[in-house]
């Protein structure tokens, strides 16, 4: 079941939008794809979790995509995405995130 579209998730998807809406593209992909009937997080807390590591990505801040795929593979280690999954992603954030938006471990 993915994230249900709360009034904070589509003011928040409106707010993306204004600053990049590749990334907002990007955070819907994400929203639909979660399957919280997996995780213990209320759909408050994962739109949270969402935007908090999509805004930074948006705003090209250094290793934002680092911080996100360490998130999303969280979810997908709880079954809430696939591994296939997360790679598409962490692959959409990489093209958006500037050159510092990876760093190493």
């Amino acid at each position: 079941m993915p994230l249900p579209v709360t009034s904070s998730y589509a003011q928040r998807m409106l707010e993306l939008e204004a600053s990049n809406s590749d990334v907002a593209q990007l955070a819907g992909q994400i929203a639909g794809a979660i399957k919280s009937e997996y995780l213990s997080q209320s759909a408050e807390v994962l739109v949270q979790d969402l935007f908090a590591h999509l805004d930074p990505v948006a705003r090209q801040e250094p290793g934002c995509v680092t911080r996100l795929a360490m998130w999303l593979q969280k979810l997908a280690d709880a079954r809430a995405l696939s591994h296939a999954q997360v790679a598409k992603f962490v692959t959409g954030a990489v093209g958006q995130g500037g050159p510092s938006a990876v760093v190493p471990l």
